[in-house]
């Protein structure tokens, strides 16, 4: 039998298989390309099964809580069960930044990060109104304290710029708390400037200083009295009051020639003593007269009697120490004296006498109580010795002119 070739071979091959029409081709090439889109699609559900398993957590990412709270662990989970294994220490839950927690889900320990924040401002306790003396100075954070939920220094400061402590009055100060998150808080307190009535006050002077001053007029003795002072080159203080109308150009006169204007009382009558309301209706009234004649607004004033009078007692027990107090708060002074002429016993007392009264002490803060009425010429007479007396002694010579001078007495007495 004679050897076939390859080609022979082929077409034998060929002849024996049955020939395919072509809708059955088609249906070959359709159960092929079916096959091998199902082989594709669960290639790709097992890749995404085989990364889930590998990367699934049952932990919420990016949780963030406020210092100082409790962490709990529903705020970790998504939405299985788990035991906090290892949560935030109490320092932890008070330090801003990140810290790593642990947790067991299904028998499985997950680990995951924390991040404590702060947002919440200091907390200020203990604070209190205050009430100082003027020209005091104090620590309003005494006994302050501030709390904060963070770890972290906090600064404590007090801003004081609506006091003036040389000055009478009611004033506000704002405490402020600023911690290392920049949170801030802040609380307002009050301060009272006073000062106590019991106490006779002055500010220290190295140089020695006289005030020259003069109650119950202006009267015909005003211009004589002043004009004693021009020649003599000094200035003095007149506590002024209504009971002379026609001599009221004489508070111009005394202003102009350097002199201070202040308020005694319209009427001198101890009977404005019997309410607060009623002191102070007088008080104003004897304003009104000063700034017409003076053109300024005078904050500066003698009590009639002084201030430790006690004739007010017998119109209303206890009103001196209520007014010395009021009369402060609204941003008055009252000046009392410490040298007396005692040219108030009597008329005509005599020169020699009113002199060694103004005379007889001395220190380097000298107010001296002279009256200034139509029946104490011998004070008119004795007034060029006083000086005189004064300036031998080194003394400079001023009129009162704002609140800062203090001279009160000592002692008040009802």
């Amino acid at each position: 039998m004679a050897k076939l070739t390859k080609e022979e071979i082929y077409e034998q091959v060929k002849e024996s298989i049955p020939e395919k029409n072509e809708g059955d081709i088609r249906k070959l090439k359709a159960v092929k390309g079916f096959i091998i889109a199902l082989v594709a699609i669960a290639l790709v559900l097992v890749s995404v099964f085989v990364f889930q398993s590998v990367t699934y957590t049952p932990l919420e990412s990016g949780v963030k809580i406020e210092a100082g709270k409790t962490l709990k662990v529903e705020q970790l989970l998504k939405n299985k069960k788990g035991v906090l294994k290892k949560g935030l220490t109490e320092e932890e839950a008070k330090t801003v930044g990140k810290h790593q927690v642990v947790v067991t889900v299904g028998g499985k320990d997950y680990t995951t990060t924390v991040e404590v924040v702060d947002r919440s401002a200091p907390v200020i306790t203990n604070t209190k109104d205050w009430v100082v003396q003027v020209h005091e100075k104090r620590d309003f954070t005494e006994g302050v304290q501030v709390t904060d939920n963070a770890n972290g220094k906090v600064k404590l400061s007090v801003d004081t710029s609506k006091i003036n402590k040389n000055k009478l009055g009611a004033y506000e100060i704002t405490y402020i708390a600023k911690d290392a998150s920049g949170n801030v808080a802040k609380k307002n307190a009050k301060v009272t400037v006073e000062l106590d009535p019991q106490k006779q006050v002055n500010p220290p002077h190295k140089e020695k200083i006289v005030y020259l001053t003069f109650d119950d007029g202006p009267s015909q003795n005003t211009k004589p009295i002043v004009d004693i002072l021009k020649q003599n080159g000094v200035v003095a203080t007149f506590f002024v009051t209504a009971q002379y109308p026609g001599y009221f150009n004489m508070m111009k006169y005394a202003h102009e020639n350097g002199n201070a204007i202040c308020a005694h009382t319209y009427t001198h009558q101890f009977s404005i003593y019997k309410d607060e309301k009623t002191y102070f209706e007088d008080l104003d009234k004897i304003n009104a007269v000063i700034k017409k004649y003076t053109g300024q607004n005078n904050k500066i004033i003698r009590f009639p009697g002084g201030s430790s009078n006690a004739i007010s007692r017998h119109f209303n027990k206890g009103i001196m120490k209520r007014l010395t107090r009021e009369v402060q708060l609204k941003g008055y002074q009252y000046v009392d004296w410490n040298v007396d002429s005692t040219d108030a016993s009597g008329n005509n007392v005599p020169v020699a006498q009113l002199v060694k009264n103004a005379c007889g002490t001395y220190s380097n803060d000298m107010c001296i109580l002279m009256h200034d009425t139509g029946a104490k010429k011998t004070t008119v007479e004795a007034l060029p010795q006083i000086i005189k007396f004064y300036k031998d002694h080194g003394y400079t010579f001023k009129a009162i002119t704002d609140t800062s001078y203090i001279n009160h007495h000592k002692f008040i007495t009802n």
